[in-house]
């Protein structure tokens, strides 16, 4: 009787290590299996923070002195740009149907600047610009509006405009 108790704490104690291996094995394989199944953990996807940066009027104003060849872009309407633009900024009026068309010539760009007077068109233009994969963003924090307040100065010549 007693080989007979032993045998069936055996096979329960048995039975209670087969259910948690497997349980641990389904934690490896149920569920979905995307691209973070395969990378390790020091392998990280860009998010959209990566490739955007705000900046306030000041830090802006230092990335344009210091980055001469990055592509600044107004979005702003041609009327506007020309009372005042912030110096080599190139005119691209944001307007969502045909905008993609208009800054396709800029999707080898490594990096691109843009503002507006008051954010709400560059926010606009980010959504489109990403989704077109450019590379990253600079934008300056609540547009022009900001820049007024910073007492930066701009540039009010025509400049160049694309409608």
């Amino acid at each position: 009787m007693r080989s007979l108790s032993n045998l069936f704490v055996f096979l329960l104690i048995s039975a209670l290590f087969a259910c948690k291996n497997d349980s641990a094995d389904k934690k490896t394989t149920d569920g979905p299996v995307g691209p973070e199944t395969f990378m390790t953990k020091d392998v990280k996807l860009p998010t959209e923070s990566d490739k955007v940066k705000y900046l306030n009027a000041d830090d802006f104003d230092k990335y344009v002195q210091n980055n001469p060849n990055i592509p600044i872009i107004d979005l702003r309407s041609p009327e506007d740009f020309a009372k005042g633009r912030i110096p080599r900024a190139l005119n691209i009026t944001f307007v969502p149907e045909g905008f993609e068309d208009k800054v396709k010539h800029l999707k080898g760009a490594g990096e691109i600047m843009l503002y507006d007077a008051s954010g709400i068109r560059s926010e606009r233009a980010k959504e489109v610009l990403l989704k077109m994969n450019v590379g990253h963003l600079v934008i300056l924090e609540k547009g022009l509006y900001s820049w007024g307040v910073a007492h930066k100065m701009l540039v009010k010549d025509q400049g160049t405009t694309k409608k």
